[in-house]
C-alpha cells in the first residue's frame, strides 16, 4: 500500500497587493477566490495555470507600525548572519521605526533591509575582515551606524 501526504507550500508576495487589499476589505467569500486570483493574473504577471494549483489564497493587510519593525528586524539580522557571518548583538529597534516611516509606503521590507545593508555593508566587511563576530546597529544623524560588540 501507498503511503499518501500532502505538502503545504507558503508563498509571500507583494504582487498586486493593493487590488488584494481592496478586495480582502469587501469580505465577500463566495466571489474572492476568483477575484484575487484574476488580480494576480492581470497585476501580478502570475498564469492561470500556476493558480489553478492553489487551493487556497490567503489575503493578509500590509505590515505596519510594531509588525513591520519586527520583521525588518528578523530579516536584517538572517542577512547580515547569512552574508557576513556576523551576529548582531544590538539592534536600536528605534532607528528602524524611523527608517521605515521615511520609506514609500508600497516599500517592501525587503527594500527597508536593502536600504539598511547598503548604508553599512562597507563597515559590516571590515569589521568581519578584522576578526569581529558580533556586531551592534544605530541610528547616528540619520545613518545607520554599526559597532564592533566583540
Amino acid at each position: 500500500m501507498k503511503e499518501s501526504f500532502y505538502v503545504v507550500f507558503i508563498l509571500s508576495t507583494n504582487a498586486a497587493h493593493e487590488k488584494l487589499t481592496e478586495l480582502d476589505n469587501k469580505k465577500n467569500p463566495d466571489q474572492l477566490d476568483e477575484e484575487v486570483k484574476d488580480a494576480l493574473m492581470l497585476e501580478g504577471g502570475f498564469t492561470r495555470e500556476l493558480l489553478s494549483h492553489f487551493d487556497e489564497i490567503l489575503v493578509f493587510p500590509p505590515l505596519k507600525g510594531r509588525d513591520l519593525v519586527n520583521a525588518a528586524a528578523t530579516g536584517l539580522v538572517a542577512y547580515v548572519k547569512r552574508n557576513y557571518a556576523l551576529n548582531i548583538a544590538s539592534l536600536d529597534t528605534h532607528f528602524l521605526a524611523n527608517l521605515s516611516e521615511k520609506q514609500d509606503k508600497n516599500s517592501s521590507i525587503q527594500t527597508l533591509v536593502g536600504s539598511i545593508v547598503k548604508d553599512c555593508e562597507m563597515a559590516l566587511a571590515d569589521l568581519k575582515a578584522n576578526g569581529a563576530r558580533e556586531v551592534g546597529l544605530k541610528l547616528v544623524d540619520d545613518k545607520v551606524e554599526v559597532v564592533r560588540v566583540k
